[in-house]
């Protein structure tokens, strides 16, 4: 379960799509790939000719099966930062959605982005491993999956959570905060031509906050190209200043009835990621998306926002 994508990312990732592979391009996204330490099975079938979504069905079909007991293997050090002290609910969301995601991968790639039976029953499964395991770790996974898992497989985790906690297991100090922190400020920048919009919603934890970034592809459809997360807020909004100062690119600052707008459009079409970066962060990070999104709805609905 990679941290990567909590740091401050390199880049929003606006760039030019991809469709069928050149000698080039698929030369560097192997590079790519051997960068991320991919396995060889997914090295072997990067050629030229083929889509990006053709090269992530072929990955998928040969990939070697996940077995159960080894789901949660290293669950208990990936999630220590988050349980450490008070606890940090967003790295504890962070771990759970790249587990989440794991699961995800092994799915067919029209099941990809949806809610699917397979990826719901999956999801189940994991429910059954963590209450097995019945640690503190295991217990932040539930809290997690409840509220960032299939709709149809969350109220089976905060039953399973709230077995583990009646059992003796001591509850989450953050547990009542998990899902729910207070929205801040929201901003963007894109192209001139009115291609591509980079959209940042931040919110708070007590003190620290995180942000969610979402790249939406217009000339695509207006679905999410790329979404991924984000414990430094603030060096990303430096980030989205600088790239929005540059030749035919600019940034604004939002309200956030104008995010909330862009953003529930955006979830409306189809997601469009192209890259194999952008289908993997788009995998993860929309469940979280989608959730935040509706938080920032009922906050404008307030007044609160």
């Amino acid at each position: 379960m990679s941290n990567k994508r909590r740091g401050s990312r390199k880049s929003p990732g606006i760039v030019a799509g991809l469709g069928v592979l050149s000698d080039a391009e698929a030369a560097l996204v192997r590079q790519m790939m051997v960068e991320e330490g991919a396995p060889d099975y997914v090295l072997d079938v990067i050629r030229p000719g083929k889509t990006m979504l053709e090269l992530l069905a072929e990955i998928q079909s040969s990939a070697p099966e996940l077995a159960s007991e080894d789901i949660l293997s290293g669950l208990g050090e990936a999630m220590e930062p988050a349980l450490a002290g008070k606890g940090d609910p967003f790295l504890a969301e962070a771990v759970g959605l790249d587990l989440l995601g794991v699961l995800n991968a092994y799915l067919p790639v029209e099941d990809a982005f949806t809610d699917s039976a397979a990826f719901a029953a999956k999801v189940i499964e994991l429910i059954g491993l963590a209450e097995k395991e019945a640690t503190p770790a295991a217990l932040a996974l539930l809290r997690t999956i409840a509220v960032h898992g299939p709709q149809t497989t969350c109220s089976e985790a905060t039953a399973a959570a709230d077995g583990l906690v009646a059992g003796g297991l001591p509850e989450l100090p953050f547990a009542e905060a998990l899902g729910r922190p207070v929205p801040r400020e929201c901003f963007s920048y894109g192209d001139d031509f009115g291609q591509q919009e980079s959209i940042a919603l931040t919110f708070t934890y007590g003190r620290k906050k995180h942000a969610v970034c979402v790249l939406v592809d217009y000339s695509l459809g207006g679905g999410v190209k790329d979404c991924w997360i984000t414990g430094k807020a603030t060096d990303i909004k430096k980030q989205y200043k600088s790239l929005g100062g540059e030749g035919m690119a600019f940034y604004a600052d939002l309200s956030p009835g104008e995010s909330l707008s862009k953003l529930q459009a955006a979830l409306a079409a189809e997601p469009c990621p192209e890259q194999v970066d952008q289908v993997r962060d788009t995998q993860i990070y929309l469940p979280m998306l989608r959730q935040r999104v509706a938080l920032m709805a009922d906050s404008v609905a307030a007044g609160t926002v």
